[in-house]
């Protein structure tokens, strides 16, 4: 069918309007048509073609201040279907003792753990130790350390120490080759309000500043392999396309270091739609989210507790956000095709537009220094931010809907109480500050 014929077809269903009317703005500058064909999708002789994977990793995350508390979550999520962990890890007091209660009764060999952390070496040591009395072969083991120093400097304002990160490479190389030791926080871009091409073009930046670091060092060769969190957000088809994008994007700046680690996307669902009020729309939102990341191509997936912005989740909200995940790996065969998307043309020419003009950002935050620049100077955080502040407009002027929220409102319903926390680790005032868009409407 013509595209000519196709145009009649619309007018004709549209009863004499403009077609334009069903363009769709995805930025200031990518604006997708209705329908595409195949003539209309032109791939670039120099996009790489990257992998993707039919195994995806349903991950636990728990919050391991408390270790004999996350051991019983963990051994619980494993029971109902988790096949991969992750601890946070931040702020606790890590000794092999520690580990001795974290990782009572796992049976690594056969998950994934993935860790975050902000200890560097003596994470690595203690947990090599723990290793060395259970009598594990390290070389076997699957996950990741994420120990992400510029994240940190990014939402805390603690300057970043490149000579402990250095380390840090070099230990767990040494000690776990088989573990991500290069993890690239990129979640709080979109939750602190984030469009997708600011989302990607810093995420790559970011990527680009440890890499650039490590180039210096001569510590190229010591990474393992690249883990990227990404958060997950509602607008399906661009949340497919933007994971797509990623790994075609992170190929061409590795391509540059001629640097042959592979790349884990590991995604989470966003927390910056969800909702105090009417909190159960939380799990339908999760639910979208988590097949943008399935269809997208990540390698692993952590559906979030529907109440997770709130104090303490419940047992019912973890299983629920572990459920969804599993129904649409066992029930909806989603685990049974390696790349859904291909061959979709708006897919397809969607990817090929966040890519191209997340690189053309991308470029131009590197001429103007990196991401450590930019951090520094506060043009990123002034970006990030104004994009933020449109995007509370566009909710409280109700040209975007939260269900529960701005629209079709619970009055009988209980909201949740957002938790409260303490977002100073020192004395130093934070720089990036995640959003719930429900509590400023």
């Amino acid at each position: 069918v013509s595209s000519e014929e196709w145009m009649k077809q619309i007018e004709k269903e549209l009863k004499g309007k403009s077609p334009e009317i069903l363009n769709w703005k995805i930025s200031d500058n990518i604006i997708l048509k209705p329908f595409y064909l195949a003539k209309d999708i032109r791939v670039p002789k120099h996009r790489k073609r990257v992998a993707l994977t039919q195994q995806r990793g349903i991950c636990e995350y728990i919050q391991a201040l408390h270790p004999e508390k996350a051991n019983k979550q963990a051994l619980k999520a494993l029971m109902q279907g988790a096949n991969a962990l992750h601890f946070n890890c931040i702020n606790a007091d890590i000794s092999s003792d520690y580990f001795e209660q974290l990782l009572n009764e796992i049976q690594w060999q056969y998950i994934q753990i993935h860790f975050t952390i902000n200890q560097g070496v003596e994470f690595v040591q203690a947990l090599n130790e723990w290793c060395m009395n259970n009598k594990i072969k390290t070389s076997d083991l699957k996950g990741s350390i994420c120990f992400d120093i510029y994240h940190r400097e990014l939402v805390k304002g603690i300057a970043a120490d490149e000579k402990d990160f250095e380390l840090f490479i070099t230990s767990a190389n040494k000690y776990f080759p088989s573990l991500s030791n290069l993890c690239i926080k990129a979640t709080s871009y979109l939750n602190a309000g984030a469009d997708v091409i600011q989302e990607l073009a810093y995420t790559c930046a970011h990527v680009n500043e440890y890499l650039n670091l490590l180039s210096n060092a001569n510590l190229l060769k010591q990474i393992s392999s690249i883990q990227i969190q990404l958060a997950v957000g509602s607008n399906y088809l661009v949340e497919i396309a933007k994971l797509r994008a990623l790994r075609v994007l992170i190929a061409s700046i590795t391509d540059k270091y001629d640097l042959k680690s592979e790349l884990f996307v590991y995604a989470f669902t966003a927390t910056i739609n969800k909702s105090h009020k009417d909190a159960y729309n939380n799990m339908l939102r999760a639910t979208t989210e988590v097949m943008s990341a399935i269809i997208g191509g990540a390698n692993l997936i952590s559906a979030m507790p529907y109440d997770e912005i709130s104090a303490e989740t419940s047992e019912f909200s973890e299983r629920i956000a572990r459920n969804i995940a599993l129904i649409l790996s066992e029930e909806s065969h989603l685990d049974k095709v390696i790349d859904p998307a291909a061959g979709s043309y708006i897919l397809e020419k969607l990817t090929d537009e966040l890519a191209e003009k997340s690189w053309e950002k991308f470029c131009t935050i590197e001429n103007k220094g990196g991401w450590k620049a930019l951090l520094h100077n506060g043009e990123m955080i002034k970006e990030i931010e104004s994009n933020a502040e449109k995007l509370i407009d566009q909710y409280r002027n109700n040209t975007k809907v939260l269900i529960g929220v701005n629209k079709y409102p619970n009055k009988n319903d209980k909201e949740l109480a957002i938790a409260t926390k303490d977002t100073k680790a020192t004395s130093e005032p934070n720089t990036l500050t995640e959003l719930i868009v429900s509590s400023m409407l």
